[in-house]
């Protein structure tokens, strides 16, 4: 039976990167602030796909933190 994460299959590359973008807030926020380019949008999918790629370490799934923070302007 192949990995499972989250209930889905864990396949490194373009799958993991799609899980990224839809599910993972930071990253969201990021597509949202550069949606308008389509030549940045694009670098960042190269760039998730190659650091899936190189800190997937055969491991079926890969373990994400990150700390969000808000803040007022004055």
């Amino acid at each position: 039976m192949p990995p499972r994460c989250g209930g889905q299959s864990c396949k490194p590359g373009p799958s993991r990167v799609e899980k990224l973008t839809t599910n993972y807030g930071p990253t969201i926020a990021v597509y949202r602030h550069i949606a308008d380019d389509p030549e940045k949008v694009a670098a960042l999918d190269h760039a998730l796909t190659d650091l899936a790629h190189r800190h997937n370490g055969g491991a079926p799934a890969m373990e994400w933190e990150y700390l969000l923070v808000t803040a007022r302007r004055r």
